[in-house]
């Protein structure tokens, strides 16, 4: 729920605690509107009239307590004195009064437990009220089936944010009944035919009768549906295998490893979504699958999910270090002398490669042939003086003299 304010102290808290608690009270009472004169003690910092103001009169209609969206009106009528000028801080920290609205109708659209300041002008003085405003969630609430032949059992649990405080359930076959959130676990209904069903389960709070709505459909005698292994998460020498389960039924985690047999490694529980953490054999494969063991219906093997561990790399092929060196520029002139450029030295004819590049990482010559070098040319044509790239991949050894990169100078 919103704070109220950043600098309410303790007594403020404690008294905004109780007039929330009346005011909620006093809402189921409320025809139309409730007047409300929150702020005539002093612990109301902010809102305590100053020096020379007067405490104003505040209506909150319907009440100041509701649901999201929850739509107020905030009036000033039936005073005894003239009250004019009325403006409005809706979300009011207990600082910012300069963003001042003269609508009276406001929509909180989140949850929260929010203070309202009203500014006006009574008979030519200023004047100031603040009001408390509950808004609740309306979140739906969670809800599993676990059907048993004819029978039904529903677990209901409040979602976060949203403390229902009651349950109106409607059975779909006339029947309704509200429950306290305690006693909405493992409520057990029966049907007395075979039809589809139409469950809705309204939270509710206290003081309020509004609420999220959840619906679901059964069929009696039908099984509940499989759970589901929804991923696999390995973590070292053990995996996590998430479930979904839906409606609810009671299943156990098995687990194959390799060739051999499934064995049962774990249980599961009733609960919507959970995991189960399982050792993990990271050099095999390993399967895992969902066996139903509800009592009330036959046992379900359902389809395996597979794990393979990582396959490890292949070893690098190695080979002897060759004895090796390329220079650093040629002159393809046609004298005769440095006309060419290549691996100088030992070669392995089974893996090589050499690539020239020109400036812009272009390639413009390849081959695979250490008995063929680079003579300078560029299809058929002279290539310009200047420096290029080069790469040589010589022999399957996987140390540093197997590769060989760098920049090589053409000069005519």
């Amino acid at each position: 729920m919103k704070r109220i304010g950043p600098r309410m102290t303790r007594m403020e808290r404690i008294t905004t605690d109780f007039l929330v608690r009346n005011l909620q009270k006093s809402a189921l009472s409320a025809s139309s509107a409730v007047l409300l004169f929150l702020f005539a003690s002093s612990s109301f910092g902010q809102c305590t009239p100053r020096l020379g103001e007067l405490t104003g009169a505040l209506h909150i209609q319907p009440t100041p307590v509701g649901c999201v969206p929850f739509s107020i009106s905030a009036l000033t009528t039936n005073v005894t004195k003239t009250q004019t000028n009325a403006r409005f801080v809706y979300e009011y920290d207990g600082q910012n009064e300069a963003k001042t609205t003269t609508s009276p109708v406001y929509t909180y659209r989140q949850a929260g437990v929010y203070r309202l300041l009203q500014l006006s002008d009574i008979d030519g003085l200023p004047a100031r009220v603040c009001a408390i405003v509950t808004v609740y969630d309306t979140i739906p609430p969670l809800l599993s089936l676990v059907s048993c032949g004819s029978s039904l059992t529903i677990n209901v649990s409040a979602p976060p944010l949203s403390p229902y405080e009651t349950y109106q359930i409607d059975w779909g076959d006339g029947q309704t009944e509200r429950l306290p959130a305690a006693e909405a676990q493992n409520k057990v209904h029966t049907y007395t035919t075979g039809n589809t069903y139409r469950i809705q389960v309204k939270g509710q709070y206290q003081f309020v009768t509004c609420g999220g709505l959840t619906t679901r459909s059964f069929k009696p005698g039908e099984p509940p549906k499989p759970p589901v292994i929804s991923r696999l998460e390995p973590n070292g020498k053990q995996i996590r295998v998430f479930v979904n389960n839906d409606e609810g039924g009671l299943f156990a985690l098995e687990q194959k490893i390799g060739s051999g047999d499934f064995q049962r490694v774990a249980s599961g529980t009733r609960a919507v979504s959970s995991q189960l953490t399982v050792p993990l054999d990271t050099v095999q494969t390993n399967c895992f699958r969902l066996v139903q063991i509800d009592p009330c219906f036959p046992a379900a093997n359902y389809t395996a999910t597979c794990y393979e561990p990582p396959k490890p790399k292949p070893p690098v092929p190695t080979g002897p270090v060759l004895n090796w060196w390329v220079p650093t520029a040629f002159t393809p002139n046609g004298d005769g002398q440095n006309d060419t450029f290549g691996v100088i030295g030992e070669t392995d004819p089974t893996d090589f490669q050499l690539s020239i590049m020109n400036r812009w990482s272009v390639l413009i010559f390849r081959t695979t042939d250490p008995a063929q070098p680079w003579n300078g040319t560029v299809a058929g044509e002279p290539a310009p003086v200047g420096l290029y790239g080069f790469h040589v991949r010589n022999g399957r050894t996987n140390s540093e003299n197997s590769q060989k990169s760098g920049m090589i100078l053409l000069v005519r």
